[in-house]
């Protein structure tokens, strides 16, 4: 519970005494046979269909969202097999920091511990961008923002802290209802980001 109060308290005081934004980051799962639950029938009548037992992939997507809104979801990635951290730290250097330095104020990211999450290593990714911009700008005289975004962990078994996870919950509900529109789950989750 102290974790929890701390994590809040250390958020409150970033978002008091600077101008940073919350972006919330996580990685979701989709099995291959994702179905509908509902369908219709006439009044009275009981709807009877198969779902294969066959064993299916997984695909799994990767986005970070800005606040508490789906909409503002960004750098959305579709992967297959495992995260590891090597893919984790090439979409946050070449996906998600070029997308928040577009942005008119530096971030606060919150993420949960995942092992391939590797606190340390994301923040020197954040100083190494900073100065690889600082060195350019001086070269070429340009002036292209680079802020010194801030990690910031949940604590432990913390879900309920991130808000992007309500947000799964969205894209698979209406991935279920509209995916009759496609021919695979990835031109769904496409499509949904097309949309919204």
């Amino acid at each position: 519970m102290n974790k929890v109060k701390d994590f809040k308290a250390k958020c409150n005081q970033l978002l008091d005494n600077n101008h940073y934004q919350l972006v919330y980051l996580d990685e979701t799962g989709f099995d291959t046979y994702l179905h509908r639950t509902h369908a219709r029938s006439l009044k009275g009548q009981k709807v009877f269909d198969k779902i294969s037992g066959k064993r299916y992939q997984r695909i799994s997507l990767i986005a970070a969202q800005m606040g508490n809104r789906v909409k503002n979801m960004i750098a959305p990635m579709i992967y297959q097999n495992t995260m590891t951290s090597c893919l984790f730290e090439k979409w946050f250097k070449d996906m998600l920091l070029p997308t928040l330095n577009q942005l008119d104020r530096p971030s606060i990211i919150i993420l949960d511990n995942a092992k391939f999450h590797r606190m340390k290593h994301l923040q020197e990714i954040i100083n190494d961008s900073i100065k690889t911009n600082t060195d350019a700008n001086s070269i070429n005289n340009t002036n292209d923002k680079r802020y010194k975004h801030i990690i910031l962990p949940l604590p432990p078994y913390s879900p309920e802290l991130n808000a992007i996870e309500p947000s799964w919950a969205t894209i698979k509900q209406w991935l279920r209802s509209h995916l009759f529109e496609f021919e695979t789950i990835e031109q769904g989750l496409t499509g949904y980001f097309e949309v919204n």
